[in-house]
């Protein structure tokens, strides 16, 4: 099986090292043939490029929320997605509330 596995950041950024990095040996141990896509700010060409990946994979694990409910089916195809989160992302923390204030937060709260 070929598991696409989309970051957030690259092998710098804490949480894709401690949440994926780390286990892509042992996946493929276990004949996973899994690769990585840092995600992080990607233009045209490189959305094209993840599109191409996420249609040869057999399934596409995506760390965090880094994609619009509108760009994710067209952008990543016919794959199974796998989520990674890490957070209470249904949830609006006090410090979104004191940022976008009440009406804002909960919109964005709903999104998630």
């Amino acid at each position: 099986m070929r598991l696409l596995c989309v970051l957030a950041g690259g092998p710098d950024h804490p949480s894709s090292r401690f949440r994926v990095l780390q286990h892509l040996e042992s996946l493929r141990s276990l004949g996973i043939d899994a690769e990585t896509f840092t995600a992080k700010q990607i233009g045209l060409r490189g959305a094209a490029i993840l599109a191409g990946r996420a249609r040869r994979a057999g399934a596409v694990l995506i760390q965090k929320k880094i994609f619009s409910r509108f760009k994710l089916r067209p952008l990543l195809g016919p794959a199974p997605c796998l989520f990674d989160m890490d957070d209470a992302y249904f949830a609006a923390s006090p410090d979104e509330r004191e940022r976008y204030g009440e009406e804002r937060t909960e919109r964005r709260a709903r999104a998630r």
